[in-house]
């Protein structure tokens, strides 16, 4: 089997299978996630854009100082893989080991780990705040099985541009020491 690759915002090529932590950039990561959009772009028509380079900023700004950097990073892999929706990704054969071995590499790149509930339960926070200021209200219709987890986040959510989102991205990196 090859070893497939993808190119980086940098102009780097990434092993997808092989992902070496030394070649992982923030500057990449942070211009990937702001051009990419949450929910495979389904928002409501009056919502332009909402990527997840925001999103992961929210997560970080949810949890405690000792997971705040993992907190950032909880979606990078996907400047590599793409974001793809959950029940997307239950379909896709092969993908959830893909997903192992960039998030390993991304671990270990910045020292953190992504296992603590926490950084879930601040995901599922973002997320159910995301679906009451981003997404149609028939979205709302039917309980989410996450509503059991989390509340929502609490504080409105204005979607970014994606260059704001992007900067915003790297700001906080900055501000946590991931360069």
């Amino acid at each position: 089997m090859s070893n497939p690759y993808t190119w980086t915002c940098s102009g780097r090529r990434m092993w997808l299978l092989d992902p070496a932590p030394g070649l992982l950039s923030i500057v990449d990561i942070a211009g990937s996630l702001s051009r990419q959009c949450r929910y495979n772009g389904e928002l409501r028509h009056d919502v332009d854009h909402y990527s997840v380079a925001q999103h992961s900023v929210l997560v970080s700004q949810a949890l405690p100082p000792s997971l705040v950097r993992a907190g950032l990073l909880h979606d990078a892999a996907e400047a590599y893989l793409g974001d793809i929706s959950a029940p997307v990704k239950q379909l896709i054969s092969g993908y959830a080991e893909l997903e192992e071995r960039m998030c390993a590499a991304i671990a270990e790149r910045w020292d953190v780990t992504f296992g603590d509930p926490l950084i879930k339960r601040a995901d599922l926070s973002v997320l159910l705040q995301e679906r009451l200021d981003l997404l149609h209200p028939n979205a709302l219709l039917k309980p989410w099985p996450e509503e059991r987890l989390a509340q929502p986040l609490g504080v409105r959510i204005y979607p970014l541009h994606s260059r704001e989102a992007e900067l915003l991205f790297l700001q906080r990196a900055l501000e946590l020491g991931v360069s």
